[in-house]
C-alpha cells in the first residue's frame, strides 16, 4: 500500500513507482516493453565473467551479530548490476533459534540499456544497495519482520536486498551503452545461502519469501536454497510473482527475459520444462523436498506484473487460475484476492475468511486444513452491514478509490475508520480495541471484529 512506501523503498513492494520510473507503469512499462521486445534477438554481447564476484570456494565465515536487532553484513562475493559489492541484514532471534526466514526485496526489474537506465525500471541499478540504504530496525514494524507475533517471530531473519534487475534469479554481465552491468542475482543468492548455512548449521526450517521481484526471486531460486541447506526442510513463499504460463505470459517477454538475464544458466538442468513454464518449479522442488509447502499469494489481475508483461488483467486472471488449477498439491496454497493490487504481505487482505497473517501461520503450522483461499466475489459496499466485509470491499473492491484517499493518515486503524465512514464518535472505541494489535493484518482483523459500519460493536472490549 502507498501509505507505507517511505521505508519501503528498500522492500520496493510496488516496484515501478519507487525505481524513479513513470508513475504509472501499468501503462508506461507496457510501452517500454513493446519499444524493447523487437530487439531481443539483437541483445548485446556479454562482457567477460571474470568481472563479477565469483562465489566463495571454501565454506565462508559464520556471521557474529548481536541478536534480536538489525545489523548489516557486508558480503564481498554478492554484487549489484554496477559490479560493486552489496551485503544482507540479519537479525538472529534471541535465545536462539532452529528457524530461518529469509526475506527477498523487490523493485521492478530491466533488461537494456533503456530499461535499465533511461526509464530506471529496476531500483538501485546505477547507484547500488549499501548499508547505506538498509533501514535496519525500521523493518520491525512490518508484521513478518516483528518480534511480537506471527509465524516467524522466533525465527532468525535475514533481508535480502535487490540490485541486480533479473528478479534475483540471473547469472549474466551484460553490456548495455557500454555499461557492464551486472544481473548476477541467482550468485548473489548463492553466496547469501552458503553464508547463512555457515552460521546456523543446526536448522530444522527455512522460509524462503518474497515480494514482488522478490517473490519470483523465491521460487525461481529455491532449488539454490534448498541446496545450500542440504537436509533442511525450506518452505516458499511467493507473494507478487504470479508465474503465469503460455500464452498468458507472452512467449516473447519470457524469451526477452530468459536471454538478457542468462536464466539458462540458473534453471535446474534436470527441469527441462520450467525454462519456459516457472509454475513449473513448484512441483519440481516439493517432489524434492518431502514435508515443504509452497505458498502463492496475488491479487487477480496484478496491475504492475501486467504490465511488465504487456497483458491485460483479464489475460492475468487467465494465468492465475491455470497455475492453480494445474498445480494439484496438498502442500502448495495461493491466497487470492479480487482486483489489480500488488504485494499482499503487508497490506490488510483477507481471502477465505483469514488475513495474510493467519493464513501464513496454519502453513507454517502445518495445519492439514491449509490450502487455497478466495477469491470471494464483493457485493457494492451499500449492501454490506458487518464492518468486516466492509473494510475488506474498501480495500479490495469497488470502495478502494475511498480507501486510497485515506492512506495519507498512516496506520491501518486511522485508514480503515476513514474507508468505512465510522462516525468520530465511534474512532476512540475502534482504536482501543485494535489497540492489542500493532500489525496491520491484526489490527485490520480487531476491528473486523469488534465494530459494525454504524457503532461500536458490542463485544468492542473484549477483543479476543
Amino acid at each position: 500500500m502507498r501509505s507505507h512506501h517511505a521505508l519501503l523503498l528498500a522492500l520496493c513492494l510496488a516496484a515501478c513507482d519507487d525505481a524513479g520510473g513513470p508513475a504509472d507503469p501499468v501503462i508506461d512499462a507496457a510501452a517500454t516493453l513493446d519499444a524493447t521486445v523487437d530487439a531481443a534477438d539483437a541483445a548485446p554481447a556479454d562482457a567477460a565473467l571474470p568481472d563479477a564476484a565469483p562465489p566463495d570456494a571454501a565454506r565462508p565465515d559464520p556471521i557474529d551479530a548481536p541478536a534480536g536487532t538489525w545489523s548489516w553484513i557486508d558480503m564481498p562475493a554478492m554484487r549489484c548490476a554496477n559490479g560493486e559489492p552489496t551485503g544482507i541484514g540479519v537479525n538472529p532471534a534471541p535465545g536462539g533459534a532452529r528457524r530461518l526466514l529469509i526475506y527477498l526485496i523487490g523493485g521492478g526489474a530491466c533488461w537494456d540499456e533503456a530499461s535499465c537506465y533511461r526509464d530506471e525500471r529496476a531500483a538501485f541499478i546505477a547507484q547500488g544497495f549499501t548499508g547505506a540504504d538498509f533501514p535496519g530496525d525500521g523493518l520491525g514494524r512490518f508484521w513478518f519482520f516483528s518480534r511480537d507475533g506471527g509465524p516467524f517471530a522466533d525465527h532468525h531473519q535475514a533481508f535480502v536486498p535487490y540490485c541486480t534487475g533479473d528478479i534475483h534469479a540471473g547469472d549474466r554481465v551484460a553490456q548495455y551503452g557500454g555499461r557492464a552491468t551486472h544481473h548476477v542475482g541467482a550468485r548473489n543468492i548463492d553466496a547469501m545461502a552458503a553464508r547463512l548455512a555457515a552460521t546456523w548449521p543446526d536448522l530444522e526450517r527455512v522460509v524462503l519469501v518474497g515480494g514482488s521481484a522478490g517473490g519470483y526471486g523465491a521460487l525461481l531460486t529455491w532449488h539454490r536454497v534448498r541446496a545450500a541447506f542440504p537436509g533442511v526442510r525450506v518452505d516458499m513463499v511467493d507473494d507478487a510473482g504470479a508465474p503465469i504460463p503460455s500464452p498468458e505470459f507472452p512467449a516473447a517477454r519470457r524469451r526477452l527475459w530468459s536471454d538478457a538475464w542468462g536464466l539458462a544458466d540458473t534453471f535446474p538442468a534436470d527441469c527441462p520444462d520450467c525454462l519456459t513454464d516457472w509454475a513449473a518449479l513448484v512441483p519440481y522442488n516439493l517432489a524434492r523436498a518431502p514435508g515443504a509447502r509452497a505458498a502463492l499469494l496475488t491479487a487477480m489481475e496484478d496491475g504492475v506484473i501486467a504490465s511488465y508483461m504487456t497483458i491485460s488483467g483479464a489475460t492475468f486472471r487467465r494465468g492465475v487460475e491455470r497455475v492453480v488449477a494445474a498445480v494439484a498439491d496438498p502442500r502448495f496454497g495461493a491466497f487470492l484476492v479480487q482486483g489489480a493490487d500488488h504485494v499482499l504481505m503487508a497490506g490488510p487482505y483477507v481471502a477465505g475468511g483469514q488475513t495474510v497473517p493467519a493464513w501464513l501461520t496454519a502453513m507454517q503450522a502445518d495445519d492439514p486444513a491449509w490450502g487455497t483461499v478466495g477469491p470471494g466475489a464483493l457485493p457494492p459496499c451499500g449492501e454490506l452491514a458487518a464492518c468486516d466485509a466492509c473494510a475488506v470491499c474498501s480495500v479490495e473492491g469497488p470502495c478502494q478509490a475511498e480507501y486510497r484517499a485515506c492512506e495519507r493518515l498512516g496506520g491501518c486503524v486511522e485508514a480503515v475508520v476513514c474507508a468505512i465512514g465510522c462516525p468520530p464518535d465511534d474512532v476512540a472505541c475502534i482504536a482501543g480495541c485494535a489497540a492489542p494489535f500493532p500489525g496491520i493484518g491484526d489490527a485490520a482483523l480487531a476491528l473486523y471484529t469488534c465494530t459494525r459500519c454504524d457503532q461500536c460493536g458490542e463485544a468492542c472490549g473484549a477483543c479476543p
